[in-house]
């Protein structure tokens, strides 16, 4: 069998895991931004957060 093959297979897989995985990262970023913005921070403090998580995302893809 071919990289071809499992790619094409495996493909739509990997994108809906991955489109739930930053739904769950997205939400859980907003209640972050929420109770920094509750006990007087600003939300932008959340930022590095984002920045980490699409970086590894990044490096997760250029792994493979």
């Amino acid at each position: 069998m071919s990289y071809g093959y499992f790619y094409t297979k495996y493909e739509g897989a990997a994108n809906g895991l991955e489109a739930n995985t930053d739904a769950v990262f997205a939400g859980g970023i907003k209640a972050v931004e929420k109770d920094l913005a509750a006990n007087g921070y600003d939300k932008s403090y959340a930022q590095s957060f984002t920045d980490d998580y699409n970086a590894e995302k990044k490096h997760a893809k250029t792994a493979f």
